[in-house]
């Protein structure tokens, strides 16, 4: 399975992480029992729109989470981001993910 990602438009806030998203995301990590390889990036660009990434673990485990967010988002399949910041996982599991 391939990584995917959402694009966000701005937010207009100071924290670039979409909360929503995040808050959902934890609870599917936590509810799987922190699979290995699950890992949720976010990068924003100089326009401030948010693009949301996530592995092909995170992929396996997130089919309600992208039925729901594809009615308001278009989900895209992606290579593995490059300096994006980790918003859901283990630290040291997803750094060795983006290299």
């Amino acid at each position: 399975m391939d990584w995917l990602k959402i694009i966000l438009p701005p937010s207009g806030s100071d924290i670039p992480a979409p909360v929503r998203f995040v808050y959902e995301l934890k609870k599917i990590y936590k509810e799987h029992n922190y699979p290995q390889g699950f890992c949720v990036y976010v990068s924003v660009d100089e326009t401030q729109t948010r693009t949301v990434y996530f592995s092909p673990v995170a992929v396996n485990f997130c089919d309600q989470f992208f039925n729901s967010a594809s009615h308001a988002h278009k989900v895209y399949e992606c290579d593995a981001p490059i300096g994006a910041d980790k918003l859901v996982g283990d630290f040291e599991d997803c750094l060795r993910l983006l290299n």
